[in-house]
């Protein structure tokens, strides 16, 4: 056993536990959910990464000795290749400010670093947490897990890209009856409508991207407000260039440390586009379950897949189950949206305090979206059989293939057609040859769906 001390008071805490009293205290304090900080290994690893940048950082600057930098340096090497994480279990329901978070990875680097110092013992705050506050580096570890998190989103909607692509290709003369507030429109083709979802998929992806870029402008050298108290420009200086070289990215220092603690619009802006996402997905499953109604009495032009039974008394009955999933996982990003937006909203003065519940929010709905894509294009777009005949004959039916007269034969005309032919329950073309203003083989070319599309 080993007596930990804080202002508040002491504790003891077995040899083997690497974390301190502060993240004792946490764990007593905020025991809310089954969610860890080791639920995120990648937040975990980009705050090692900073406390190992902040250590040769501080060293170069003259404010660490060689012997205590390599210890910590050393610690934060074992984490990053050992990649283990039962030292970090607190909640992440904690405080505002992301302290407890902070405190959980200097006292485990302490720990670790004082296994390997030779002279004085190595202090969380003192060693680990030198020239830094939590408002620095933790909002600048949230920034650069985004980054990471948006590599990998990147690569799955690149891989969906390539199945809208496929399938443009594919269905690029498989007409359809398009369809305007849920009512009969001119035809389109499925190519055409998988052009569409590709272009969106795009910009997505560019706008990701963009973020990426953005992520890497870090915070750290503000420390707790933005006039760098305790931090040198040397160690500033330093520290970027030490980070850039480990993780062989291009970091820099945001251009404003004020508007930087006191904002937290960059979260926003990930969430909406990550919201984009989830709105398409949602609005695609939507259009799946109703193209494939039925099967005897409903839309009934594709066919999804079947993954599973549908009911439990109704044999042989199938549902669209992943496009159910898609939604809901699209339902939850919309309220985790709204949680970022209310936490960005709820900044006071020179700091918003709410990035714990940002951070759980951002990366769940990052995780739910790159984990959901693989499933829904291998259970479900790979697998669509479009019934091509049936989709001919309910664009060849729809009235509004009026919409091309109205040219030859004036808007009023056209419309005086359409309603004859609702009215008959005939084909706008059987009515143009009945009315004898087209004869058989004009009309033939004229209501060709080709021409439509």
């Amino acid at each position: 056993m080993r007596l930990e001390k804080d202002f508040i008071g002491e504790i003891e805490l077995e040899d083997h536990i690497e974390y301190g009293i502060q993240t004792f205290r946490a764990l007593q304090n905020f025991s809310i959910s089954h969610q860890k900080l080791n639920d995120y290994p990648i937040l975990i690893m980009n705050m090692v990464q900073i406390k190992k940048a902040a250590a040769t950082a501080n060293y170069l600057a003259g404010s660490l000795t060689s012997n205590d930098c390599q210890a910590i340096v050393t610690a934060c090497d074992e984490l990053l290749t050992q990649q283990t994480y039962d030292q970090f279990p607190i909640d992440l329901y904690n405080a505002g400010g992301g302290v407890s978070v902070n405190m959980n990875i200097n006292e485990v680097l302490s720990y670790r670093a004082n296994r390997q110092s030779l002279h004085e013992k190595i202090h969380p705050n003192t060693h680990i947490n030198m020239s830094q506050s939590t408002n620095d580096v933790f909002p600048s570890a949230i920034h650069l897990s985004i980054h990471t998190y948006s590599e990998a989103l990147i690569t799955q909607l690149e891989k969906l890209v390539v199945v809208f692509t496929n399938l443009e290709k594919e269905h690029a003369q498989t007409v359809k009856l398009g369809r305007t507030c849920l009512q009969d429109a001119v035809p389109i083709t499925f190519g055409q409508g998988y052009s569409g979802q590709k272009v969106f998929v795009i910009r997505q992806i560019e706008k990701l991207r963009c973020i990426q870029n953005e992520s890497l402008e870090l915070v750290v050298g503000a420390t707790a407000v933005g006039t760098s108290i305790g931090a040198s420009a040397v160690y500033t200086s330093n520290f970027y260039s030490e980070i850039s070289k480990n993780m062989a990215l291009p970091i820099r220092c945001a251009p404003n440390y004020f508007d930087a603690l006191q904002h937290a619009d960059f979260y926003v802006n990930v969430s909406t586009i990550l919201k984009n996402c989830a709105s398409a997905f949602s609005k695609w499953s939507s259009d799946l379950r109703f193209l494939s109604s039925g099967p005897t009495s409903g839309i009934t032009e594709i066919s999804l897949p079947a993954v599973q039974p549908g009911s439990s008394i109704m044999p042989g009955k199938v549902n669209p189950c992943i496009p159910e999933m898609m939604m809901q996982i699209s339902f939850d990003i919309f309220g985790k949206d709204t949680a970022i937006s209310l936490a960005a909203e709820r900044g006071e003065l020179e700091l918003n305090v709410w990035e714990m519940i940002i951070t759980k929010n951002l990366f769940e709905s990052f995780e739910l979206l790159s984990n959901a894509i693989p499933l829904f294009i291998d259970k479900c777009l790979n697998h669509i059989v479009i019934h091509a005949e049936r989709n001919e004959q309910h664009a060849s039916k729809s009235a509004a293939l009026s919409a091309v007269l109205t040219k030859q034969f004036g808007y009023v005309k056209a419309l005086e057609l359409t309603t004859l032919a609702l009215k008959k329950n005939m084909t706008i073309k059987e009515v143009v040859i009945q009315q004898q203003l087209l004869d058989e083989q004009q009309a033939n070319k004229q209501f060709n769906l080709k021409n439509f599309i």
